[in-house]
């Protein structure tokens, strides 16, 4: 059974374990170890997320609250199940949802309705409807209680011209937008429906 939950400092092991299992971000060569101090980060000032099949934890993300707006963003998301290929399976779909699930508990628990997030962008419409099917059948409280947008599409780093949106992308992503990779990179925003929301 799969279960989610905030992680510690003593989940690094576990977090590691789905690090190790990608070598690129947006298709980007990364540094395990600098990925590792991120989470490492989050935990002592924001938050971090795992789900978990029985004892082995299968997939993580980072999540930042932000200072200055109540709205969050979700970053650094890797599966033990999953590689580096944007070919996603039922079961890895099925614990992004469970993340994203956590977050928003999280979000929400702080009065954060709204959250960011960087997705690859994916040409393959019935790819996007499938993932968002699956998700919709597994993930009430991800899937219906959310309305999501596509706000922002990068194919360059010039293409920025706000500072959250450099902030979300973050310096992989920049990397990404910029030659010899050249990736296209999409900014979703997540906003609770007015029927689920307490006024604050």
């Amino acid at each position: 059974m799969l279960t989610a939950r905030n992680l510690t400092l003593a989940d690094l092991g576990n977090i590691n374990n789905c690090i190790q299992r990608h070598t690129t971000m947006y298709s980007v060569p990364m540094e395990h170890g600098l990925i590792l101090d991120r989470f490492r980060n989050y935990i002592n000032d924001h938050k971090a997320v795992g789900v978990f099949e029985g004892d082995e934890c299968v997939g993580v993300s980072t999540q930042y609250f932000w200072s200055k707006m109540p709205i969050w963003s979700a970053s650094n998301m890797f599966l033990l199940t999953n590689t580096d290929s944007l070919f996603l399976t039922k079961n890895t779909i099925i614990i992004m949802g469970m993340l994203l699930e956590q977050m928003i508990a999280n979000g929400e628990n702080d009065d954060r309705y709204e959250f960011y997030y960087v997705t690859r962008d994916s040409t393959k419409l019935s790819k996007k409807i499938k993932s968002y099917n699956t998700i919709m059948e597994t993930n009430t409280p991800v899937a219906k209680r959310y309305d999501y947008i596509d706000i922002h599409v990068l194919t360059n780093a010039n293409d920025i011209k706000w500072d959250y949106v450099r902030e979300i992308v973050g310096e992989h992503g920049l990397k990404a937008l910029s030659p010899p990779y050249n990736k296209t990179l999409i900014i979703r925003k997540g906003i609770l429906k007015s029927e689920y929301r307490k006024i604050v």
